[in-house]
């Protein structure tokens, strides 16, 4: 496993797309700090010259940052990726390893843009922005709340990724379970309360409350993430494992 894990750490590390991943996030993090320095002192009221806004685009962005994840996952996952699997096998690696040994490494790396990123942005809006240190730690805690359901996100990513399908399909899918899974759940709902549940767990649902619990200053931790991130991870690992350990290479 361990061999494996660093064979793939080398592949990643090769791949130009990692590095393109890494620089546009964050090039975008450090523009749109300079973009609202340089409004706001162009004369006149700017009203959005402020850290809160500034910092409560990541948290609107949940589900993009979710699509980035996927993209890290699909340079070991891709079509050229898949090709090689029969390969991989016939030299002794088992599928348990092949599945989760990409899976871990390319959440590392998702993982570590998500920290550069966020040391960033609290940089950026120290040295650009007028310093709001409450903004700041509600920031942090938002981010507890939201680390979930990105962890969710990225399991279920790494599941349609994995499973062999084209990769704009993976990308629309996942930003389709995202999205309308709520809308599903709310037309459901309406039908019947027993409905609720699941309308008011339910991934985009959750990302909305986290986003509007920061920009009240009312910032409460709570399990409620951590149920639903949990149960998405579970599901997405459980079912594409199985597919994967089934399915003819």
């Amino acid at each position: 496993m361990l061999n494996f894990i660093k064979s793939e750490n080398y592949k990643l590390l090769k791949s130009k797309g990692l590095y393109i991943t890494y620089a546009i996030c964050i090039a975008l993090v450090i523009a749109a700090a300079f973009i609202l320095n340089f409004s706001a002192h162009r004369g006149g009221y700017f009203p959005y010259y402020r850290t809160d806004f500034y910092l409560s685009n990541v948290l609107g962005m949940g589900v993009l940052l979710i699509i980035i994840g996927s993209i890290i996952n699909s340079l070991l996952t891709n079509n050229e990726s898949q090709k090689l699997l029969k390969q991989t096998v016939s030299f002794g690696i088992s599928r348990t390893n092949i599945y989760f040994g990409k899976l871990f490494i390319t959440f590392l790396y998702f993982l570590l843009l998500c920290l550069i990123g966020t040391v960033v942005m609290i940089l950026m809006s120290y040295w650009l922005l007028p310093r709001n240190d409450a903004a700041v730690t509600d920031f942090l805690l938002a981010l507890i709340n939201l680390a979930p359901l990105l962890i969710g996100g990225f399991a279920l990513a790494h599941a349609l990724n994995i499973s062999g399908i084209k990769d704009y399909l993976a990308g629309l899918l996942l930003v389709a379970i995202f999205l309308m899974s709520s809308s599903l759940f709310y037309v459901l709902y309406k039908l019947h309360d027993a409905f609720k549940f699941l309308y008011d767990y339910s991934p985009k649902v959750l990302m909305d409350r986290i986003l509007s619990e920061y920009m009240d200053d009312h910032v409460i931790l709570s399990a409620d993430y951590w149920i639903t991130g949990l149960i998405l991870t579970i599901v997405s690992i459980a079912i594409s494992y199985y597919y994967f350990r089934k399915k003819n290479l």
